[in-house]
């Protein structure tokens, strides 16, 4: 082994336990198996082949059964308290909403998808109008 080959090895050592001791925080993915108590936002998730549990990062945040979630997992440590941080979909196939009716949502202007209308990108400090949508 040469020296050069012998300094990349100790300069690899070096950066290899300096990023292990920083201890940073993991996100990683789960899929939600149940909901093991709902009053404090616990559920038991399978990551990999093994089961954790984790917690719902609000109390009026719920999760179905299969839905496949980010979890935050702190200093990269399993064994610390993980909290679900949101679904890895969109949120109208995973996320239950507790609010209900015109409340859970406000809608606020047109919707470019189903409008026939034209809609203009404009600019304070330019006159120039772009079309987004015909």
């Amino acid at each position: 082994m040469s020296v050069s080959e012998k300094v990349l090895d100790a300069i690899e050592l070096l950066t290899t336990n300096s990023v292990e001791k920083a201890g940073y925080d993991k996100t990683i993915q789960a899929q939600i198996i149940s909901c093991e108590d709902a009053t404090i936002g616990k559920y038991r998730c399978r990551y990999q082949d093994a089961i954790i549990y984790a917690y719902a990062s609000g109390s009026d945040i719920t999760f179905s059964n299969g839905a496949y979630v980010y979890i935050l997992v702190p200093g990269s440590d399993m064994s610390k308290e993980k909290t679900i941080l949101g679904t890895t979909k969109k949120l109208g196939i995973n996320y239950i909403s507790q609010a209900e009716g015109d409340e859970a949502y406000d809608i606020i202007g047109n919707n470019i998808i189903t409008s026939n209308d034209i809609f203009y990108l404009d600019s304070n400090n330019v006159n120039y109008k772009y079309i987004l949508y015909k």
